[in-house]
């Protein structure tokens, strides 16, 4: 997480340095949340590639469970 966000900051260092030298501290806030976000999106990623693998194998277990069910029962 801390080599992404200073990946970040060396890519927009030329604009805040600028920024910075301009006296805009709008602009310097601006390139700071944007390397913010950078690295909160990068964080949900992760949760979200968690989250599908979760749920395929939810699905996939109670389809497993359900086959299982019907060829095990003679109903079925």
């Amino acid at each position: 997480m801390r080599s992404r966000r200073l990946a970040k900051l060396e890519r927009i260092q030329g604009r805040l340095i600028q920024a910075a030298k301009d006296s805009d501290m709008d602009e310097v806030r601006e390139l700071l949340k944007e390397v913010e976000l950078g690295t909160q999106e990068s964080q949900n990623k992760g949760h979200s590639k968690h989250l599908w693998l979760f749920s395929c194998a939810t699905i996939f277990s109670a389809l497993t469970i359900v086959l299982l069910a019907f060829t095990w029962t003679s109903d079925g």
